[in-house]
């Protein structure tokens, strides 16, 4: 489209057909879609999707149109359909400041404000903010100067309430591989971050053999071919969240081997009568490396910085899968055969 050409036809929606922004110039039967990716990425399909939606429903009246379109992404993701051309909002950060300073007299002082505001959290978000490389700038002279200090302040005193509301319930100082206790059933320790817990039931490592070596599990979470974990997601404008049990089957690269785990552990789950596995469709397809199969796994948090909050949640979500670390645990049990020592 020429770049001299008559735009005051111009129709502009927004959100409509689920299309970010949609732009139809109907003398020139030409469609303009910008389909904006701030912290997301696009889905299968999704952009000829969109292309051939505006077709079914303009062309039967207007004619063939053309249609093309900008990816307007966060991140350094192609587009999957030709007809669209990728921008990054690096790129808005010089585009919109340039347009303010050509069109200043046009434009209306609240708009520029706008618009101003806006480049700034955009600068924000891709790092191009002045003041935020500033403060970068500063804590890497901060860290130079006290390095000794902050690096002992990281290793032992950096913790979140999380951190603390799972050593109340899982025990204090615990290394991987130890032991902790809750309602009488058994766990192995496997770490922790500011955000996530992972164990392993003990049954299930005494039934997997912890003298094996699982190929393809090596540098996986615990080294085994299982793993479990608790999970804190915030809610991204409020304090609150869900607290979240995972369990999942790895990357083990014997395929048959993989698939048959996880049929074991179906066929357990459906004979005990337990409503809280099940795995997706497609998780024993060859190539699948990470499946998960809990169900009805997540509690309520409305307030992240609640110790005894997050606490009590750890222990609702334990007791409420103990039966199913108890009815899963024979269903591992005769793996051992299928793989080599760690000596080996």
């Amino acid at each position: 489209m020429p770049s001299q050409a008559d735009l005051r036809d111009a129709d502009v929606r927004r959100e409509w057909q689920n299309i970010d922004i949609f732009i139809l110039l109907p003398r020139l039967n030409w469609v303009f879609i910008i389909e904006n990716k701030f912290q997301s990425n696009q889905h299968e399909g999704q952009l000829a999707k969109y292309a051939d939606r505006v077709r079914s429903i303009f062309e039967p009246h207007e004619g063939a149109l053309k249609v093309r379109g900008i990816f307007l992404t966060l991140y350094e993701e192609p587009p999957q359909d030709e007809n669209f051309v990728p921008i990054h909002y690096s790129a808005i950060c010089e585009i919109l400041p340039s347009l303010l300073e050509q069109h200043g007299e046009t434009i209306r002082s609240d708009v520029g404000l706008f618009v101003r505001h806006y480049v700034e959290i955009i600068r924000e978000a891709t790092g191009m903010s002045s003041e935020r490389i500033e403060i970068e700038g500063l804590a890497r002279q901060l860290y130079r100067s006290h390095r000794k200090v902050l690096d002992f302040i990281m290793e032992y005193g950096a913790t979140t309430d999380f951190v603390l509301a799972v050593e109340s319930a899982f025990g204090e100082n615990l290394d991987y591989g130890d032991d902790f206790v809750i309602d009488d059933r058994t766990f192995m320790f496997s770490g922790h971050n500011n955000y996530q817990a992972s164990f392993l039931p003990r049954r299930w490592v005494e039934s997997l053999g912890p003298d094996l070596k699982w190929e393809g599990c090596e540098t996986w979470w615990a080294r085994y071919p299982l793993i479990c974990w608790l999970e804190l997601r915030e809610d991204g404008d409020s304090s609150s969240g869900r607290l979240m049990l995972f369990a999942e089957v790895g990357p083990l690269r014997d395929y048959e081997l993989r698939k048959d785990l996880i049929e074991r552990i179906d066929e357990a789950s459906k004979a005990d009568g337990t409503r809280l596995v099940g795995f997706q469709k497609g998780s024993t397809q060859q190539g699948k490396k990470y499946s998960r199969f809990f169900k009805n796994n997540g509690v309520h948090i409305s307030d992240t910085q609640n110790i005894e909050e997050l606490e009590k949640a750890i222990n609702t979500l334990m007791r409420r899968f103990d039966p199913v670390f108890e009815v899963l645990a024979p269903s591992v049990s005769d793996f051992k055969k299928f793989v080599v020592t760690q000596s080996a």
